[in-house]
C-alpha cells in the first residue's frame, strides 16, 4: 500500500529532488517487500527480481511481466502499445520443445503457413487487453498483404476488430529489408475498418480500396493451384558459397538467380552427400522428380522456367508438378508465365513491396486455376514448347489471349473478341497434323516464323481481335494488359 502511494506521489512530483526522494523510497521498500517475501517461503531468485524491477530505468528489460506488482493493474489493460520483435519460427532457428510450446498454446500460428514470433505477440497482448480496449503495434506488412498469417487475423477478427491500418511507401526503419505497417485494434467485434496510407513524404492519404472487377471474374469457377498440383520450396544450405562450383558435379544446383521467365540460363554443381541442409526441403526424391516448373520466389512478377532433368533447388525456387491429368504440366507452366495470373499475383499477393518484394508459397498455392478443355490445353501446351524453343513476344500475346479467352469466354464473346477457334484454325493450317517434338530443329524454327507471320498480319482474325482487346474490354481486359 505504502509503494502504491510512493508511485502515485512521485508521479505528480514537480521537481527533480522530489522525484529522486521518491524513487529512493521506492527501491526501499521493493527491498523490503522483497525480504519478507523470503521470509515467508520465496525462492530467493524471485524475490530478488520483484525487487530489482525499476519501473523508471527506461532501457532496462524484465525477466517476469506481473501486472498488479508493475502498474498496479489486476483487470487488464485498457491500451497495449508495441514493437514485437519479428521472426519467422522454424525447427532450424528455434529449440524444439518451445517450437513444440508455441504451436501447442498459441492459436495464433496453428492456422498460420508463416510462424512469426511478432503475431505470438499479438495474442498474448489481446488477452491482457481490458473490455473494450485498444492494442496497436508495429509489425511486418504480410499481416493483411498476405494470407500467411490467417490464423493471427482470424483471431483478431473474432476477438475485435481492427478499427485502423497505415501502410507506408517507404521503410520505417533504417537498414530495414521488411517493409512495415501499423494496426489499431479494439477487442470489441463488428466495427468499422479506416485504411491510410504514408506516401514517400510523410503525408497521409485515406486509402480506399476499389473492388476490382477483373479479380473477381479471375476468381469465377476456379480451384486453387495446390489442388492440382505438388509444390515445395528449395533447400537451405549452410556456407552454401563454399560447397557450389562451376565445374561439373554429382548434382546440378539452381539459385533463384540462375532463372529467368521461360528459361534456364545457367547453373552450379555440387555433390548433396556433401551439403549440411538447414532449412527448407532436404528429401533427395523430391528433387530428383523431373519435368517440374520452377518458379522464382523474390521480385514483383511470376517467373517461372521448365525443369527437364534432375537438379537440387535453393530456397529461392519452388517447384510445382501437376497430379491432375486433366491440369498437364506444360498447361500450368504456361498459366503461371501468363500476364492474366502475373497481374492477379501483383495484386493479391506480392509482400515486402519496400524492400525486397517476394511471392510466398502459401499464396502461389492458392492461385485461381480455370479447368480447362482438351482444345485450349493441346493449344497451350504447343505454345509453351514454342516459346520455350524460341522465346517470341507476339507467341507470349497469343498464349495470353487465350488464358483469357480460357477465363472470360463469355465476356469475349459477348464483345466479339474470342480467339479461340482462330488460333486453333491458324496452328493447324501450320502443324498440318504434325507433333511438334518430332521436328528437327530447323522445322521447328520454321513452324515459328509461320505463326509470326501470321499473328503479326494486320488482315489476321487473331490480329484483328488482339488489337481491340482493350477498346472493347477496358474493364478486365485493359486492366490486366496495362498493369
Amino acid at each position: 500500500k505504502e509503494l502504491k502511494q510512493i508511485r502515485h506521489k512521485l508521479f505528480s512530483a514537480k521537481t527533480k529532488t522530489t522525484k529522486l526522494k521518491y524513487r529512493q523510497r521506492d527501491e526501499e521498500l521493493r527491498n523490503k517487500i522483497a525480504e519478507e517475501l523470503q521470509k515467508n517461503g520465496w525462492e530467493n531468485n524471485s524475490a530478488k527480481q520483484l525487487a530489482s524491477w525499476d519501473p523508471y530505468d527506461q532501457n532496462a528489460s524484465s525477466p517476469f511481466f506481473d501486472p498488479e506488482w508493475m502498474f498496479d493493474i489486476k483487470e487488464g489493460f485498457d491500451v497495449v502499445i508495441g514493437n514485437p520483435p519479428y521472426k519467422i519460427l522454424t525447427k532450424n532457428n528455434t529449440d524444439n520443445s518451445l517450437l513444440n510450446y508455441y504451436l501447442s498454446k498459441y492459436i495464433a500460428i496453428q492456422k498460420s503457413s508463416s510462424k512469426n514470433l511478432y503475431t505470438l505477440f499479438i495474442e498474448c497482448a489481446i488477452s491482457l487487453l481490458n473490455k473494450d480496449s485498444q492494442l496497436s503495434f508495429i509489425v511486418p506488412e504480410g499481416l493483411y498483404k498476405t494470407r500467411s498469417y490467417k490464423g493471427c487475423v482470424e483471431l483478431m477478427e473474432k476477438s475485435g476488430t481492427t478499427t485502423q491500418i497505415i501502410t507506408f511507401s517507404d521503410f520505417v526503419f533504417e537498414n530495414a529489408v521488411t517493409g512495415n505497417l501499423i494496426f489499431l485494434y479494439q477487442n470489441t467485434p463488428k466495427l468499422y475498418t479506416k485504411k491510410f496510407h504514408f506516401d514517400k513524404y510523410y503525408n497521409l492519404e485515406v486509402y480506399i480500396e476499389e473492388r476490382r472487377s477483373e479479380i473477381d471474374k479471375i476468381e469465377e469457377e476456379t480451384i486453387p493451384l495446390k489442388d492440382v498440383a505438388i509444390m515445395f520450396k528449395g533447400m537451405v544450405v549452410k556456407d552454401r558459397n563454399s560447397v557450389l562450383t562451376k565445374t561439373k558435379d554429382k548434382n546440378i544446383f539452381l539459385l533463384g538467380k540462375n532463372i529467368s521467365k521461360w528459361k534456364i540460363e545457367s547453373c552450379q554443381y555440387t555433390d548433396y552427400n556433401k551439403l549440411v541442409i538447414i532449412g527448407g526441403t532436404k528429401k533427395l526424391e523430391k528433387h530428383n522428380h523431373f519435368p517440374r516448373i520452377l518458379v522464382r520466389r523474390t521480385g514483383d512478377t511470376l517467373c517461372c522456367s521448365f525443369l527437364e532433368t534432375p537438379a537440387l533447388t535453393e530456397s529461392t525456387l519452388y517447384s510445382v508438378w501437376s497430379i491432375n491429368s486433366a491440369y498437364p504440366i506444360l498447361f500450368l507452366y504456361a498459366l503461371l508465365n501468363s500476364k492474366l495470373l502475373n497481374h492477379y499475383n501483383k495484386i493479391k499477393n506480392i509482400t515486402n513491396q519496400q524492400g525486397f518484394p517476394q511471392i510466398l508459397m502459401s499464396d502461389i498455392e492458392l492461385l485461381p486455376i480455370k479447368k480447362p478443355n482438351k482444345m485450349i490445353v493441346l493449344i497451350m501446351e504447343l505454345l509453351s514448347k514454342l516459346i520455350n524453343f524460341n522465346q517470341n513476344i507476339i507467341l507470349e500475346n497469343v498464349l495470353d489471349s487465350i488464358v483469357y479467352n480460357l477465363y472470360f469466354p463469355d465476356h469475349m464473346k459477348e464483345r466479339g473478341i474470342a480467339v479461340l477457334e482462330f488460333v486453333e484454325r491458324d496452328i493447324n493450317e501450320v502443324m498440318q497434323g504434325g507433333e511438334f517434338e518430332q521436328l528437327s530443329d530447323t522445322k521447328k524454327e520454321q513452324v515459328i516464323e509461320q505463326l509470326h507471320q501470321k499473328w503479326t498480319d494486320p488482315d489476321n482474325e487473331v490480329v484483328k481481335r488482339m488489337g481491340v482487346f482493350k477498346e472493347k474490354s477496358p474493364d478486365i481486359l485493359k486492366v490486366i494488359m496495362e498493369s
